[in-house]
């Protein structure tokens, strides 16, 4: 056992280098941070780099806590119905953490390093199986960590979750490539091991697990277009499927739950889950017809099995980005399927490089070859100009030290509420961006709004008027401009949809047609009407309209001052709990 290690080692050690490397860079900013004011300084509050980390943050804490369920990671009412997003990944880090008795934050510091060092290895493994070059594969999968280097800083998606995808089209590839379609050992391993990545998958993040399950389906197709054998999908198929399905059951039985929910659809709405038959995702799709045409001029070059399996990929990625045109369901329009697709195209890229490099030694090939090489080069311009800017926040970016210090000064507060409130107990915060880091740090709920839960629209905008109560800036206007902060990508994402229809059709038609409005005008004036009801009804029916335990107000917030004068007003509240900026009010 020890000599093939060792033999391993020897082989892909400067693979094992580069992993170490791009570990470091994603964990860098960090451990910058934290430099930045001295370890001795550091009270364990970690800044936050990416989208929406906080709120994957305060998923596992809320399992941590006792609410498995993951119905609502911030409001009490709802935390223990049915989950809108799969929990797998939070349930398995939430054991971690409490197994190794650390905090949440400081397990996902360490994540940082160990997933994207993980990634990298994954990634030379599954190019060297379709490359057999260990130099692509070395250049390829670093180059790819590079490219998304900020995405594989974010917490759980895709961090942890592109591990599964990874290792699920390794698998892929290893079925499509078995040359003995007899040998039902592996056959049977291999479907699965695909089955449990796909399983995983399921609960963890439906961008990825549509993408294996699609590259599954079209690569057995490919291969019994390349070998008329029916029986090679049939076998593989009835393994994978009653494995994959007896995994997937508890979560077709909790949407199930779901569904029925009479809130559903205006959550998943909320979600960014749009009606449409249009296609979009143009950028997705241009670079897979990029890669398309390359493919196509170099196919003579390229082994028949090989093509079959690129031009499998490049299908999928098609299906991905516009299957709504048959389904006419669309999840965040345009969204999450760049990595995905990106990772598609780079394999197929990874795969014609040694036969690119052949063509130019060819003179018969060689302007062929040369076309190519300009469909590439635009390829790359075109991904890495757009992800540029990520990749200079990712690698170069550290947290102020004036802003780490301020973190740091949280840690007195969030330690008094973990001592001395009830868990579970619910705070309305009157503070900056920070108060979503209190479910992270505390065992409080929010009083605010939540709106990637199953949650009616009408308690949404309830409590976001509450949360925004002392705002004298509201009118219909500032409604309108801060629809995110309410809807979510309900109403962004069906804008986005009107304006590529209406770009589109004019591109066509010249017909240049009315620009979409992002909100429709009833619904800012129906907020605005529940704003001056709540004003109207003064602040104690105001505020116990839901529950509520405790009132925090930042002081080095706008508004403060005024704000202290009208709770000071207000004999259902006390205040018991004051730090230098910070005073604490419990509701009676």
């Amino acid at each position: 056992m020890k000599e093939k290690v060792k033999k391993i080692l020897s082989k892909h050690w400067p693979a094992l280098i580069l992993a170490l490397v791009v570990g470091l860079l994603v964990v860098q900013p960090t451990v910058s941070s934290i430099l930045n004011i001295g370890v001795d300084n550091f009270k364990g509050v970690y800044p936050i780099f990416a989208d929406d980390e906080e709120y994957y943050l305060a998923r596992v804490k809320d399992v941590v806590d006792g609410h498995p369920t993951l119905g609502n990671a911030y409001i009490k009412e709802h935390q223990d119905g049915p989950y809108m997003l799969p929990p797998l990944a939070e349930w398995l880090f939430a054991k971690t953490a409490t197994t190794l008795d650390v905090s949440v934050p400081g397990l996902f510091a360490v994540n940082d390093f160990i997933f994207p060092f993980v990634t990298m290895l994954l990634l030379y493994g599954l190019i060297l199986s379709l490359t057999s070059s260990r130099k692509i594969s070395l250049i390829a999968s670093f180059l790819f960590c590079i490219l998304f280097i900020r995405y594989f800083g974010r917490a759980i998606n895709p961090q942890f979750s592109f591990i599964f995808l990874a290792a699920g089209l390794l698998m892929v590839s290893k079925i499509f490539f078995l040359r003995e379609n007899k040998n039902i050992k592996k056959i049977i391993i291999y479907n699965l091991l695909l089955a449990v990545f796909f399983g995983v998958l399921v609960y963890i993040y439906p961008y990825f697990w549509t993408t294996i399950i699609t590259t599954y389906f079209l690569t057995l197709l490919a291969r019994l277009s390349l070998e008329k054998d029916f029986w090679f999908p049939i076998k593989n198929l009835s393994i994978f499927f009653p494995i994959a399905f007896i995994f997937s059951l508890p979560y077709l039985i909790n949407l199930i739950k779901t569904y029925k929910n009479p809130v559903y659809s205006e959550t998943v709405s909320r979600m960014g889950m749009i009606n449409t038959h249009w296609p979009a995702a143009y950028y997705n799709v241009a670079i897979i017809l990029i890669m398309a045409v390359v493919l196509i001029i170099l196919r003579k070059n390229i082994g028949v099995s090989r093509l079959y399996f690129s031009y499998a990929l490049l299908g999928a990625g098609i299906v991905l980005n516009w299957q709504n045109v048959i389904t006419g369901k669309y999840l965040l329009f345009s969204g999450h399927y760049f990595q995905a697709t990106v990772f598609i195209v780079w394999l197929v890229l990874s795969i014609i490089i040694v036969p690119t490099i052949h063509g130019l030694k060819n003179r018969h090939d060689f302007i062929n070859t040369a076309f190519a090489i300009l469909g590439v080069t635009l390829f790359l311009i075109v991904i890495f100009h757009k992800q540029i800017d990520g990749i200079k926040r990712a690698v170069f970016t550290s947290e102020s030290e004036s802003k780490m210090k301020e973190l740091q000064q949280m840690r007195p507060v969030f330690d008094w509420f973990n001592s001395n409130t009830p868990k579970d107990s619910v705070v309305l915060y009157f503070t900056d961006s920070n108060m979503y880091l209190y479910p992270v740090y505390t065992h409080n709920n929010l009083y605010g709004p939540a709106s990637p839960f199953l949650i009616s629209n009408d308690e949404i905008e309830e409590r976001w008027v509450r949360q925004n109560i002392f705002n004298d800036k509201i009118d219909e206007k500032y409604i309108t401009e801060n629809e995110k902060t309410i809807w979510q990508n309900d109403f962004i994402d069906k804008y986005q949809n009107k304006e590529v229809r209406r770009k589109v059709i004019r591109f066509l038609t010249g017909k240049k047609g009315t620009e979409a409005e992002i909100l429709p005008k009833e619904y800012a004036e129906r907020v605005f009407a529940k704003y001056k009801k709540a004003k109207d009804d003064g602040l104690e029916k105001a505020f116990k309209k839901y529950e509520i335990d405790y009132i925090l107000l930042d002081r080095k917030i706008e508004e403060s001052g005024r704000i202290e004068k009208e709770l000071k007003k207000e004999k259902f509240l006390e205040p018991i709990k004051e730090f230098d900026n910070i005073i604490i009010y419990k509701v009676n």
